[in-house]
């Protein structure tokens, strides 16, 4: 079976400014200090190689001379045309923005395509509300696209195709927006939907943003079959369907504004980089998020995040916003400008590089409230417990479920303790462990759904939480005390180990579950002497935990959950692609590059980032310092002839080891890092 999984997908080395411009009429001169040249010159001296710029924004507004839409009433040019010739006479992309379901004069104009959730509330700012976007309620208007507020869009997608011919389009907030309004029910009812059965409701509006995808696909290929179409709002768990008309991935992740944070790119990019498509990682030079006029991230920060963006395979995007008088910020541009230029050094240790798995997280996919009236669905707590460890840890992983799934492509497959994946899935699984996958799972997961399990759920805990006791597993676990019962916060499960399954630890009850008329001091009751049953369990293919580890490390980061999982990935997985010694904040992924003339490459990227102590619950990244050294042993499929830094070139000290390994001892780590070693292929 393949131990590895190498994406083919042709990467693009983008270095990239997302440029925002939604200008509302209060704005009453647009544009009116623009010079082509000089904003064509700053991008190129900051080295952007690509930029999205606007034809219509949020507030609806279009910025070149169109029939269909309504021109900024401030704005006296054609501002999109004058960027795009003086950006392609740079060798500069750039593909042209369209926001699609927030339009706020378009509701004003057309209140029948207003989009009105299930409790009848319009999803419009509401009256006399100036809040921002984030702020609990709607910033912006959203509208229904089985209404003709589809048809008007594409028209003035059309429009701008037929004027400009555009390197792409970058269609914004292109979501699953469900409108229970009069005409949407009576849409629904039509076409045979039950309104009132949301899964019914929730597969009709995934078709209706197909539909529009697929319209615009159709429609792009006749002005430009290269265009470069992404439609944002889609990396979820229905990324797979819309797949067919993207040319790339953007994951947008401003990783300092509280929707996302700094773990939601890693995870959401292992996900949709396993569709065969290039991936681009959108952060912002925001202190917050979008529309943060006068928040500005230190060159430190920027890099951090560029480096976290190529780590897992993907391009960067810096988000910025220009300022209504059609003027670049020259500090911004500064800024991005000593980032993109380290980046672009990188460009022969990334162009052809593509990211090495040897292992998988099942995702299990849970609804999560976002921007009102949107469906979306996003990994689990389980999902994103599993990916933290696993980063720490330098297993090189995807992120999977039935869509993307690929037997004989992973040596291992990690289950999650709240995944509860459908019997479909369950079968792929069970191809996968007939090519010779292992699996890593929790708590009550799966193990009465798949042969071959080394325990069965007898039944969960009689008290909540229980304690774990780690007898002979202290031994794999550095700062363990094999007798100590360290507690497990959710609800664990009492374990039936299988026959010539082996186990180790002990999983205790508290001495009793904590109410109103059972009570000891500030939390819960202290561990009993009442033996449950074994902690873990495993066999030769599957090792399986009673506590559920990975969600409480996404709630707790109790750092024994994150220990008691790597105990177990180490027996089932003993040959790794990466191992080092460094701290746990040091991510490290490796990446294949091409082979010259029988020499072959690996990239190894580290990015080692300790945030500041602050009393906002946001990270702050913003001023670096490099690591002592210490080693890190790669695997590597050829006798090593060169490690060096990249791209300074300056050599790094290793040793060839047996089965593969080379052993690399830099004497420093700086915070970004990418270490290249070459070998006879």
């Amino acid at each position: 079976m393949a131990t590895t999984a190498l994406r083919q997908a042709q990467r693009p080395v983008l270095r990239q400014v997302h440029l925002d411009f939604h200008t509302s009429e209060a704005i009453t001169q647009v544009a009116d200090q623009f010079d082509a040249s000089l904003f064509a010159d700053t991008l190129a001296e900051a080295h952007v190689n690509s930029i999205n710029v606007f034809a219509k924004c949020g507030h609806g507004y279009s910025y070149y001379p169109t029939a269909v839409g309504t021109i900024h009433p401030g704005l006296q040019r054609d501002l999109l045309g004058e960027m795009l010739e003086a950006l392609h006479a740079r060798g500069i992309k750039a593909p042209v923005y369209v926001s699609v379901n927030w339009d706020d004069l378009a509701a004003r104009q057309h209140p029948e395509w207003l989009a009105i959730d299930r409790r009848g509330r319009e999803l419009t700012r509401p009256p006399f509300w100036g809040g921002a976007n984030g702020e609990g309620r709607p910033a912006w208007t959203a509208l229904d696209l089985a209404s003709g507020y589809a048809d008007y869009v594409i028209e003035q997608i059309d429009e701008i195709g037929r004027l400009y011919h555009p390197d792409g389009l970058w269609l914004d907030i292109v979501s699953v927006m469900p409108n229970y309004a009069p005409a949407g029910l009576d849409r629904m009812v039509a076409a045979g939907i039950d309104p009132e059965d949301q899964a019914q409701v929730e597969s009709y509006y995934r078709q209706v943003r197909l539909d529009f995808i697929s319209r615009v696909g159709e429609l792009m290929a006749g002005y430009n079959p290269a265009a470069t179409i992404v439609h944002n709002h889609t990396t979820d768990a229905w990324l797979g369907e819309t797949i067919p008309w993207q040319y790339q991935v953007d994951v947008e992740s401003l990783p300092t504004d509280g929707a996302w944070g700094y773990m939601h790119y890693p995870i959401v990019a292992r996900y949709a980089r396993t569709f065969g498509r290039p991936i681009v990682g959108m952060t912002g030079r925001f202190h917050r998020s979008w529309g943060d006029f006068g928040g500005l991230k230190t060159a430190d920060q920027l890099d951090f995040e560029v480096a976290t963006i190529h780590s897992a395979g993907g391009s960067p995007s810096i988000g910025d916003q220009l300022d209504p008088s059609g003027v670049l910020d020259p500090a911004v541009y500064r800024t991005i400008g000593r980032v993109f230029a380290k980046a672009q050094a990188l460009t022969p240790w990334l162009a052809g590089f593509t990211p090495l798995t040897e292992a998988a997280i099942l995702a299990q996919w849970n609804y999560k409230d976002a921007d009102p009236g949107r469906l979306l669905k996003a990994p689990s707590p389980g999902t994103q417990g599993a990916a933290q460890v696993l980063l720490e840890q330098a297993v090189q992983f995807d992120l999977v479920d039935e869509t993307n799934l690929s037997p004989g492509s992973y040596a291992l497959i990690v289950v999650p303790d709240d995944a509860n994946p459908t019997d479909a899935l369950v079968a792929k699984l069970a191809a996968c462990r007939a090519a010779g996958a292992r699996l890593v799972s929790a708590g009550g997961a799966l193990l009465d759904r798949l042969d071959g399990a080394p325990a069965y759920p007898a039944r969960p805990a009689s008290t909540v939480p229980t304690y774990r006791r780690l007898d002979s597993l202290a031994d794999a676990i550095v700062q363990a005390d094999p007798a100590y019962p360290y507690v497990g916060y959710g609800e664990a499960w009492v374990l039936q180990p299988s026959e010539g399954a082996s186990t180790a630890g002990t999983l205790l009850e508290a001495r009793f579950n904590r109410t109103w008329q059972h009570l000891i001091s500030h939390a819960q009751a202290p561990a009993s002497d009442r033996v449950a049953g074994p902690l873990a369990v495993w066999n030769e293919g599957w090792g399986h935990l009673a506590s559920p580890v990975f969600s409480d490390y996404a709630a707790q980061s109790y750092w024994i959950d994150a220990a008691l999982a790597g105990a177990i990935l180490n027996r089932m997985l003993p040959q790794r692609l990466v191992r080092h010694d460094g701290p746990p904040n040091v991510e490290a992924t490796l990446h294949q590059g091409p082979t010259v003339d029988g020499i072959a490459s690996r990239a190894l990227h580290l990015v080692a980032y300790q945030p500041r102590r602050s009393v906002s619950p946001v990270p702050r990244l913003d001023k670096t310092h490099p690591l002592a050294g210490f080693a890190i042993d790669v695997q590597v499929p050829g006798r090593a002839i060169a490690a060096y830094v990249a791209p300074s070139r300056e050599p790094v000290t290793f040793t060839q080891l047996l089965d593969g390994i080379v052993r690399l001892e830099p004497q420093v780590i700086a915070p970004q890092t990418v270490i290249a070693i070459e070998y006879e292929a």
